[in-house]
């Protein structure tokens, strides 16, 4: 398992620290930068919003 690196800032809330250590875990199984794994969410939450945008939502 990869260090965590000294350079992230704390987290005030723990679901926030749950949800990086999670992005982190993601990033690894993937092989790819935590960077890049928060792009990959990022873009599924804009589609679902999207798509919730149709229905008038």
């Amino acid at each position: 398992m990869r260090p965590i690196r000294a350079d992230l800032q704390p987290c005030p809330h723990p679901a926030l620290m749950e949800l990086r250590t999670a992005k982190e875990m993601l990033a690894e199984y993937l092989d790819a930068r935590p960077s890049e794994v928060e792009a990959m969410i990022r873009e599924r939450i804009a589609e679902r919003f999207s798509v919730l945008d149709g229905f008038g939502l």
